[in-house]
């Protein structure tokens, strides 16, 4: 054999065995490689294990957080309802009263205070300011706030209102000789009750949504509680919360869609849900006056309030309240309010 041709073939043997060696040495390193990851495979799977365990537990500690944060949140609401209707209880709301230009809310509180058994003497220095504030719902009259500076002094004034409507006709519109505008029903009845938190006026609005939807007998304001009768002679419930009137009225919608098949209206959403808007804050007193008043609406609101009293003004009494706990007084009118 040609020696040329002989150092060739040598050179391109060795070449190919050089590749050949080289791809089987890749190829076994991959082997190896892939047995070491087959190898690791139970501790993947241990390791996911561990995770998932972690995330389970993850997932129900957030979960008791979350309810743990309402829980709180809904605590520190009920607080917040307390402290807003204990700075209340020094305010009475009177409704009932209707508008009208030359119909001052001042005024209405002295009237109402001459129709009553303890006469001028029950507001004579002893209301701080009287207003009008919005209604909840249009078209509606606008109740009167009056605060007194006392919330005895609120207490004695709404318990002589009450015994005044037991023993004689419930006090009307006519009663109060206002120049009332042309067209309004003089015979429109005067309520007078405590002024109550937001949260409490809409509990009592949806308990008396709910007597209407279950046909309960009667619902009512005494003090600062909302109390339900179901039947005529059952016996009150005091609804203190928006749970308490749910789980009442889910038992009697369960007696409806067991003998009635299922109502036909939705059943109600009785939560709170607490707001604030701007546009329903109450007016300044000074917001709320006529225009017609003239230079008097500079005088100190108590000395507007008492400047057509018969008696002279006595020194100021500028007690603060100090029972923040009062006796619960009747409803407005001395029964109970057939919503």
């Amino acid at each position: 054999m040609d020696p040329e041709l002989k150092k060739y073939l040598d050179a391109k043997f060795q070449q190919s065995y050089d590749t050949t060696n080289g791809l089987l040495t890749s190829l076994t390193n991959r082997i190896i490689t892939v047995e070491k990851k087959i190898e690791e495979i139970p501790q993947v799977k241990l390791q996911v294990t561990e995770y998932g365990t972690r995330i389970d537990v993850l997932e129900a500690t957030v979960k008791l957080l979350t309810e743990e944060l309402a829980i709180e949140r809904e605590q520190n609401s009920f607080k917040h309802d307390n402290c807003e209707q204990n700075s209340k209880l020094v305010n009475l709301q009177i409704n009932g009263i209707p508008q009208g230009e030359y119909i001052d809310p001042e005024q209405v509180v002295i009237k109402i205070a001459e129709a009553l058994p303890g006469g001028i003497a029950l507001v004579k220095d002893k209301v701080r300011i009287a207003h009008r504030i919005r209604s909840a719902r249009r078209g509606t009259k606008q109740p009167i706030i009056v605060a007194f500076y006392s919330a005895k002094a609120a207490r004695d004034f709404l318990n002589s209102f009450s015994n005044r409507n037991r023993t004689t006709p419930k006090l009307k519109v006519k009663d109060l000789d206002l120049p009332f505008d042309q067209g309004v029903d003089l015979n429109t009845p005067v309520y007078i009750n405590q002024q109550l938190s937001v949260r409490r006026k809409h509990l009592l609005y949806m308990t008396g949504v709910a007597k209407r939807r279950y046909g309960w007998r009667f619902v009512w304001q005494s003090g600062t509680k909302i109390l339900l009768r179901k039947e005529e002679n059952s016996m009150p419930i005091e609804i203190r919360n928006h749970y308490q009137l749910e789980r009442l009225a889910k038992e009697d919608e369960s007696a409806w869609n067991a003998k009635f098949n299922k109502h036909p209206e939705p059943f109600p959403n009785f939560n709170f849900v607490p707001f604030h808007s701007p546009s329903r804050q109450a007016p300044t007193g000074s917001q709320n006056r006529s225009s017609k008043r003239g230079p008097d609406t500079q005088t100190p609101p108590n000395e507007r309030l008492l400047r057509d009293a018969p008696n002279e003004r006595s020194p100021r009494n500028s007690a603060k309240p100090t029972n923040r706990n009062p006796r619960p007084s009747t409803y407005a009118d001395g029964e109970e309010d057939d919503m």
